[in-house]
């Protein structure tokens, strides 16, 4: 029946499957189907209605979803049928994460519970994020990206994710050639430059034909105790005026493919959203992090930036 729809009608499977599926059900209960006959009811009211009506409730709940919304009325499907633990261990084995490496989007399904510590997680964190132009959509995303990010700045270097990044040394430095994330594709030379800052990449060098020469992890990441130091004199992101604590990148005033040394004065936390602004939108910096930061906007606005006075190194010493 299914396939005849599709072939006759013009409609998905899917579509065809959730008419069969309601059709079955509609033979015992004619006070629906006759309320759906007569345009009383919507097909999105009828499909959830037939899953949790009987023959003895046909009428009374023919009459009541008229006044419900199709969104009400899939949540008295939700809240009648009652999960067995066969079900439950049903939807846990068909649980899938699949990625589309040419939209660079994925898909899944997980079991309630699992579905709920996720979007939870997420939104809880996306509530957190600096609020700005960002949609909670685009907070949300974010917020993905956190839970699989660096780990802060206190993060043990070993326990950052690795990024393959395939790349001409003259383009990272600012000159010709390309970079691209290995499967992935290009990146345009300010975010290999930011991907080069603080995630643990893997360089391949290539020759004047194209072809890889040597291979290593690049030496310039922070060591832990590093990390833990900038960690206590910066106290979260940098950038003048962001509270933003979590979920921080350290990177190079100075960066490292300039000659910038792997030193704590040449080192500083920035935030993901402020690392894409002094790599991506035009933001300078300069000056010493133990001391004092300058940040130059696109417009040429100079704002500062100094350490924790509770840092030892800043010169203003912990409180008396």
């Amino acid at each position: 029946m299914v396939a005849w729809l599709v072939q006759r009608c013009a409609v998905t499977a899917t579509t065809a499957r959730e008419w069969v599926t309601a059709a079955e059900k509609l033979e015992n209960l004619p006070k629906i189907s006759e309320a759906l006959s007569q345009g009383k009811l919507s097909f999105d009211q009828v499909k959830p209605l037939v899953q949790v009506a009987k023959p003895d409730t046909d009428a009374h709940l023919a009459e009541a979803a008229t006044k419900w919304s199709a969104k009400q009325v899939r949540e008295l499907a939700v809240a009648t049928n009652r999960q067995t633990d066969i079900q439950a261990a049903g939807l846990y084995s068909r649980r899938f994460l699949r990625f589309d490496d040419r939209r660079r989007s994925f898909s899944g399904c997980l079991p309630e519970d699992q579905y709920a510590r996720v979007k939870g997680a997420l939104t809880a964190r996306a509530g957190r994020r600096p609020k700005d132009a960002a949609t909670f959509e685009q907070r949300m995303a974010d917020s993905l990206v956190d839970v699989c990010g660096s780990g802060g700045a206190g993060a043990v270097p070993s326990h950052r994710p690795t990024v393959v990044v395939h790349a001409d040394l003259t383009y990272l430095a600012g000159g010709e050639g390309a970079a691209e994330l290995d499967v992935l594709g290009p990146l345009s030379p300010e975010v290999a430059r930011r991907l080069a800052c603080d995630a643990k990449i893997i360089l391949s060098a290539d020759n004047e034909k194209g072809q890889s020469i040597q291979q290593g992890t690049a030496g310039r990441n922070p060591s832990s105790a590093q990390r833990l130091e900038i960690r206590r004199r910066d106290k979260g992101c940098r950038f003048p005026g962001c509270t933003y604590t979590e979920f921080t990148d350290v990177h190079h005033v100075v960066h490292w493919l300039n000659g910038g040394p792997t030193a704590i004065p040449n080192l500083v936390t920035l935030c993901d959203q402020h690392h894409r602004a002094v790599h991506e939108l035009g933001w300078k910096m300069s000056g010493d992090a133990n001391i004092s930061l300058s940040f130059r906007s696109p417009t040429g606005r100079v704002t500062t930036s100094t350490p924790s006075p509770t840092f030892h190194g800043s010169g203003a010493g912990p409180p008396g």
